[in-house]
């Protein structure tokens, strides 16, 4: 299995995900809500370990299967 392109995707679709966390923290903010809170630390963490994850494109980019 090629554990590069796996981590490499993962990580994408991270960064996706905390990007689409800014929306119900905006909303909270707007709405003065206290759950807000509860969105910035599920958000920055998905940002950091995507682009931790994704930082270096892998060579292969085929999936091996088993």
């Amino acid at each position: 299995m090629n554990n590069g392109i796996i981590r490499y995707i993962l990580g994408k679709i991270l960064i996706i995900e905390g990007g689409l966390l800014i929306l119900p923290f905006i909303v909270g903010l707007i709405y003065g809500e206290e759950e807000r809170r509860a969105f910035l630390p599920a958000m920055l963490a998905c940002l950091v370990i995507g682009f931790l994850f994704s930082f270096k494109k892998p060579e292969d980019t085929v999936f091996y299967l088993k």
